[in-house]
């Protein structure tokens, strides 16, 4: 008779094949792990790291006194040829909102082209369209109470409350380049500013050409504004960014 301390010879078996399974894996993991430690490193290509933006150019002083001094001039071929340069090759405006100032050289200096009839109005309206929405910083001007026929003063406009005006003309007052609205976000007293130069800037809305395409006038310009006084560009004076 078979003791129950023997085991049966389908245990054995089964528990020596078990074993022999069970070493053969282990073998197997053991000459897996060492090949794959012999394996040559793959190489893993280097993070580069993120770009970081530069921060925004400045003109150089001697290319900015260039196109100031060709403006003051009223040279418009030569002004419209410096400030679409810079234009293309500036994208960001920086803290003396030189950009915001270009773009108006610019913008005045191809009316003066009309005015001149050495451009259409059809070519203004293709160069001026992407202006469009665009930040402008206009030069220094004086405020008054009551222009009545006044012009390149900032006046404000009796029937619509909130809004300043220019007449933008050139220095000898035979060519009105844009009438300029300046829409303020609250209403604000011109007597706050006598005799004081102040400077405007805002975003531009629209642009309306003359419709007749007489250089009497060239077109309208329509801002959403900005004011700083007495050219300080200071963020506490701005009324609306």
């Amino acid at each position: 008779m078979r003791s129950f301390s023997e085991k049966p010879a389908f245990l054995t078996n089964r528990l020596s094949i078990s074993l022999f399974t069970f070493f053969t894996i282990l073998l197997l993991l053991n000459v897996g792990s060492f090949c794959q430690s012999g394996k040559t490193p793959v190489k893993t290509k280097p993070k580069v790291p993120a770009a970081i933006p530069l921060p925004p150019a400045e003109i150089s002083e001697t290319e900015w006194n260039e196109l100031v001094k060709s403006f003051a001039a009223e040279d418009w071929d030569q002004t419209v040829l410096l400030s679409s340069s810079f234009l293309k090759k500036f994208k960001t405006d920086n803290e003396k909102r030189e950009l915001a100032q270009i773009r108006y050289f610019y913008l005045f200096s191809l009316a003066g082209k009309v005015s001149q009839s050495k451009m259409t109005f059809d070519q203004l309206k293709t160069l001026s369209v992407s202006l469009i929405g665009q930040k402008f910083l206009m030069p220094g001007r004086k405020v008054l109470a009551d222009c009545k026929k006044a012009l390149n003063y900032i006046c404000a406009m009796k029937q619509y409350y909130r809004t300043w005006r220019v007449t933008a003309t050139n220095r000898e007052f035979t060519a009105i380049h844009a009438f300029e609205y300046i829409q303020l976000p609250e209403k604000v007293d011109t007597a706050l500013y006598p005799d004081k130069e102040v400077v405007l800037g805002g975003k531009l809305l629209k642009i309306e050409f003359n419709p007749k395409q007489e250089v009497s006038w060239i077109m309208r310009l329509y801002f959403t504004a900005l004011i700083s006084d007495s050219r300080e560009h200071d963020d506490g004076k701005v009324l609306d960014k």
